[in-house]
Order: structure tokens, then C-alpha cells, then sequence
């Protein structure tokens, strides 16, 4: 009986690690931005889908997670194509391709973007701080208790709901921190969501759990600037009586 004892405590802290790795598939809808010059402005925006929506899948392991794009059979690179019969008109949103890298025990995240033909390294080491709350709900068979963003005067609300049994602080996109994996996220009040769709709890390949080193290093601030900057340019491109579609990421 002794013997048995000590080999169940040698066996299951093994059991414990091997659960704490898998994927979570999560369906990302966000509401589109889209500004539209000229006198057919209103008419064309009427045409357009008021949200898209994509799927990304996390990996993780105690140490290590990388949010990325996902493609199942059905999925295609172009998240979105309106034609219009009458005047040949076609209008493409593409998905570009984007990497969110955390290591856990430094607690560092590193995110690879592409933007406009080029690719950057954005680096955050600033955690985020959340105010955890009482309420539960059930997310795929898992309850998962909510958390909200502590966030300064004029800044989006976020709030995120996580769960305990997944004991490994990461989540979609470039949030995490909170002392399980987050299933559910909003930013905006709608304005964007990440709602997970899929868990496995299953043996991940560890050479996918790498921080992206092709890319420009920035921080959060400098990036933001390029983008304002640049689209600040593309506006003053269409000029009078253009279109333009605004799609800045704001995460």
C-alpha cells in the first residue's frame, strides 16, 4: 500500500501537466468601421455586412501560448467579398497574417503584424489589470467566472470571462493575466469578440510554441502611430469624392 501511494504521487503531477496544454478555437466577430465619400456613400454602406467574423486558435502549454490565424476546410483567406452585379464592383478585406506570443513565466508577449506590405514586431510587457467579479456562467462546459479591465478615462471597456480549471493565464488576442484561460472576451461593448468554440486538452508540438523573430520591433505606442499615419494618408488619397474603408486595429 505504501508503494502504491508513492507511485500516485509521483504519477499524478504528470497528469496534471499533460492537461494544462492544448488548443481553443475562437470565433472572432467584429463590427466593420467603414467610411464612405461621395454621393453614393450612404447607398454603397447600406450593401455592406454590418460585422465579419474569422476564426483564430490559441496553443498553449504551462510555459508558452501563440494566438494566430486558424483555417479549417471551409475557411478562406478572404474574410469578406461583396460583389455587385450592377456596376462590377468588388470589394475585398483580407485577413493579414498576425502571431500573439506570451510566455507565461516572464510574462512578456510579443505580436508579429503585418500592415500595408510590412512586418513589425510589437512588444508589451505592461500586464493587464483586471477587477475580478462574483458572477459565473457556463462556456462549453466550463465555468468561468467574469473579469473587467481596469481602464483609464476614455478607453474601450473589456471584459473577460475565465476559467479556473484551465490554470494557465493566457487568452485570445493580446489579453491574459487573470489566474485561468479566458473563453470569452469584449472590447467595445460588442465592438469585438473572441468566443471560444473548441477545446482540446491534447499533447501540442512544442516547436510551434516559438516567439516570431521576423520584423520590425516597435512598442504598442509606435505602432499605433504608423497606423494612424498611414491611414491619415490613404483618407487624403481618395480625396474629394473617394471611398475609403477604415479598419484600424485597435486591441
Amino acid at each position: 500500500m505504501k508503494k502504491l501511494i508513492i507511485l500516485m504521487g509521483v504519477i499524478m503531477p504528470f497528469v496534471s501537466l499533460s492537461q494544462n496544454q492544448g488548443s481553443v478555437v475562437f470565433e472572432e466577430k467584429r463590427k466593420l468601421e467603414l467610411d464612405f465619400d461621395g454621393p453614393n456613400g450612404q447607398a454603397i454602406k447600406s450593401r455592406m455586412p454590418e460585422s465579419i467574423s474569422a476564426k483564430n486558435q490559441l496553443l498553449f502549454n504551462n510555459e508558452y501560448s501563440i494566438f494566430r490565424s486558424y483555417k479549417d476546410k471551409a475557411a478562406e483567406d478572404v474574410e469578406m467579398l461583396n460583389q455587385e452585379q450592377d456596376g462590377g464592383m468588388v470589394i475585398n478585406i483580407k485577413r493579414p497574417e498576425s502571431f500573439v506570443f506570451r510566455d507565461l513565466g516572464k510574462k512578456e508577449v510579443v505580436e508579429s503584424r503585418e500592415f500595408f506590405g510590412k512586418q513589425f514586431l510589437i512588444s508589451r510587457s505592461k500586464p493587464n489589470p483586471w477587477k475580478i467579479f462574483p458572477e459565473k456562467r457556463t462556456i462549453l462546459g466550463y465555468q468561468c467566472q467574469k473579469a473587467m479591465l481596469v481602464i483609464e478615462e476614455g478607453e474601450e471597456a473589456v471584459s473577460a470571462w475565465f476559467a479556473l480549471i484551465i490554470p494557465v493565464s493566457t487568452g485570445p488576442a493580446t489579453y491574459g493575466g487573470l489566474p485561468g484561460m479566458i473563453l470569452l472576451l469584449d472590447i467595445g461593448e460588442g465592438r469585438m469578440t473572441y468566443s471560444a468554440v473548441e477545446i482540446q486538452t491534447e499533447t501540442v508540438d512544442q516547436s510551434l510554441l516559438k516567439a516570431p523573430k521576423n520584423g520590425k520591433k516597435v512598442s504598442r505606442e509606435e505602432f499605433q502611430e504608423i497606423v494612424e499615419k498611414r491611414m491619415a494618408e490613404q483618407k487624403e488619397i481618395s480625396g474629394n469624392g473617394g471611398m475609403m474603408i477604415r479598419r484600424i486595429e485597435r486591441q
